[in-house]
């Protein structure tokens, strides 16, 4: 009988550290991702930009397509 209480208590006590460990993964998880993310948050639309109208890398692609589609 008392192998019985003492399973039930260890299977009990492993639900909630395993409860309490998943919700700490959880949390650092989100705040990594906001901390990695955190300039697209801020002004998403200025890394397209950025990245849109560079006129080298403008270039850069419409050279890339040129080449490609006469060279076939």
């Amino acid at each position: 009988m008392h192998s019985k209480k003492l399973r039930d208590f260890v299977f009990r006590l492993h639900r909630y550290i395993g409860l309490a460990v998943g919700l700490i993964a959880i949390a650092i998880g989100l705040t990594g991702s906001l901390l990695v993310f955190h300039d697209e948050r801020r002004c998403p639309w200025a890394i397209a930009s950025s990245i849109l109208l560079n006129h080298s890398t403008t270039a850069l692609l419409a050279d890339s397509l040129r080449a490609f589609f006469t060279s076939s």
